[in-house]
């Protein structure tokens, strides 16, 4: 990710939450100024801590709305990303599901 030059990753709870939390907490040991998101369709607090726990610094519940996306990015430019600074590239990546 950091040769990409990415500066914020979600990472998403839903398929298997261990596997995610081990995402966020890698990166956070790799990368630490990468800000990384976690997201579910659940709202569930329980999960909300253990991902702030490993590292995340927002937790976005599903369906995104545009204004609670724009405030998480609203707060991750307040910690030091300067709009001018994001070079406007997104990455997305969906795990296959087996059919």
């Amino acid at each position: 990710m950091a040769q990409l030059g990415c500066q914020v990753l979600i990472v998403d709870l839903d398929d298997d939450v261990e596997q995610a939390i081990h995402v966020i907490e890698n990166i956070g040991r790799h990368d630490a100024a990468m800000t990384v998101m976690a997201a579910s369709s659940k709202n569930d607090s329980a999960l909300m801590r253990r991902s702030m726990q490993a590292g995340a610094r927002d937790f976005l519940v599903e369906p995104f709305l545009p204004e609670t996306v724009g405030e998480a990015f609203t707060r991750t430019y307040s910690r030091g990303i300067r709009p001018e600074e994001a070079s406007g590239k997104a990455l997305v990546s969906c795990p296959r599901k087996a059919v």
